[in-house]
């Protein structure tokens, strides 16, 4: 990898992460991406959606892009949990924190690929979450 590309990759993770994004603008995106003909839902489709949402704000534009992205694979990679529930229909039920943490916890590159830091993702959506405590 040169210099120039190493530059690049460290400015766009900057940007990304310096620019947060709500758990409100995540669902606006994932609901409009989820209007769309299946064959329409690739990487095309899903960035398309996004700049036509968000075509006044290109950095939050960006940051949504990858952050959905990098959600979608820890979601793939994290299989079954007590964040998410497999439906019938191949939708994939998440609770709102996870979302929340999406949104705003920053993304690391990872074997070529922006991604979130596991452990201190799921952190991040527990500090969301409303936990009743007792004793």
């Amino acid at each position: 990898m040169s210099d120039s590309e190493q530059d690049y990759g460290s400015t766009l993770l900057k940007r990304i992460n310096s620019t947060p994004v709500s758990k409100e603008e995540i669902f606006e995106v994932l609901t409009e991406i989820h209007e769309l003909d299946e064959e329409e839902r690739d990487w095309e489709g899903r960035a398309i959606t996004i700049i036509r949402l968000h075509s006044e704000e290109p950095g939050k534009a960006e940051s949504l892009q990858f952050r959905i992205e990098a959600l979608a694979r820890l979601i793939t990679n994290e299989g079954t949990s007590g964040w998410t529930l497999p439906l019938p229909n191949g939708a994939v039920a998440t609770q709102h924190s996870v979302f929340s943490a999406a949104g705003v916890e920053p993304l690391i590159k990872k074997d070529g690929q922006l991604e979130f830091d596991r452990e201190r993702f799921f952190e991040k959506a527990l500090e969301f979450e409303d936990v009743d405590v007792i004793g």
